[in-house]
């Protein structure tokens, strides 16, 4: 639940019903081809998402991973530390432009949603 090497990486996520939604619009609306991101529109940084997790989970505190643990429990288990410790900035810009309106844009929401 804590924050993972200095917490500033920023992901793109996605939540479930939204993956699903826009797999249905995009077989619905067939002008719309090649690369999509399929990811929200509203990238966080690790510190941010662990909290919001902490927070719908109703975890008092997270513990945090330094990176030398990462990249330890990395190769331990043969994946790459860089999965966690670099960003990934990612916008679903053609697809808000085809339309596609997210249920779940928000971190906040999202989680909510999937853990209660």
């Amino acid at each position: 639940g804590g924050k993972q090497a200095t917490g500033n990486q920023i992901f793109s996520w996605v939540h479930l019903e939204d993956y699903f939604q826009i797999i249905l619009f995009l077989s619905e609306n067939t002008a719309t081809k090649g690369v999509i991101n399929c990811t929200s529109p509203n990238p966080v940084d690790n510190k941010f998402f662990m909290s919001t997790l902490c927070k719908s989970l109703r975890v008092p505190v997270g513990i945090p991973a330094p990176e030398f643990v990462i990249e330890l429990v990395a190769k331990l288990i043969g994946t790459e530390p860089e999965l966690i410790l670099n960003s990934s900035f990612v916008i679903p810009k053609r697809l808000l432009n085809a339309g596609y309106e997210f249920r779940f844009p928000d971190i906040d929401k999202a989680l909510s949603d999937l853990l209660n």
